[in-house]
């Protein structure tokens, strides 16, 4: 079964798997836990999937993953893809420095030669129009919203604002007490789907379960 639906899975506030590479020099990205599942995914049900990064956290910077993975990542970034979620555990909105934060964020993906996105969720969904500003000039297209009726969303979940397409966020994994076709919207053209790194492994069988619904219902992956 092929439609024209299609489903665009991402991970937010990615930043730990980064330092346990960097701290523990694993032979590859592949044999942590989270990127080796994700590997698994992709070869079985075709996923892509965008990690979020948290550009400064604790005793981190993202910018300090060894050079080493390099390869792991560039032969790998047509379904393994990064982009910037924030500077720092302090909301997007609310962030002076997001600037900094998000400089950092793409020099790094540059440097390592990892698969890009011009589509964003930004750390606690919302941001200013000078920020939605910025967004823009600096080539992104979309950015992922809430689900909340009270925004201005379309037929198709989506508005537009400051240039911007602003498109509603349907899944929100840890969130979810039922996975079926109904709570995964299989009625939709394009469904997003997110979940958290620091929940991932308690999430993943939830996960699995989405990504067979979606497999199933003919879904191509963003």
């Amino acid at each position: 079964m092929t439609t024209d639906n299609f489903i665009h899975f991402s991970i937010d506030d990615v930043w730990r798997s980064f330092r346990y590479i960097s701290n523990n020099k694993p032979n590859s990205i592949f044999d942590l836990n989270l990127y080796g599942q994700l590997l698994q995914w992709h070869k079985k049900y075709g996923l892509k999937v965008t990690l979020y990064l948290i550009a400064c956290s604790e005793d981190y910077l993202i910018s300090e993953i060894p050079e080493k993975y390099k390869s792991d990542f560039a032969d790998n970034k047509d379904w393994l893809r990064f982009g910037f979620h924030s500077k720092s555990k302090l909301s997007f909105r609310e962030d002076s420095g997001y600037k900094a934060g998000y400089e950092l964020v793409q020099s790094t993906i540059k440097k390592m030669n990892m698969g890009e996105t011009d589509t964003l969720r930004l750390h606690s969904w919302f941001c200013s129009a000078e920020q939605k500003a910025f967004l823009y000039d600096e080539g992104i297209k979309t950015i992922f919203y809430p689900d909340d009726d009270c925004l201005k969303y379309d037929k198709n979940d989506l508005f537009l604002d400051c240039g911007l397409i602003h498109r509603r966020t349907r899944c929100w994994v840890e969130k979810m007490d039922h996975i079926d076709e109904e709570h995964c919207f299989v009625d939709k053209e394009y469904v997003s789907v997110f979940t958290h790194e620091w929940c991932f492994d308690e999430q993943k069988d939830k996960i699995e379960c989405l990504l067979e619904i979606y497999k199933k219902a003919g879904f191509s992956f963003l």
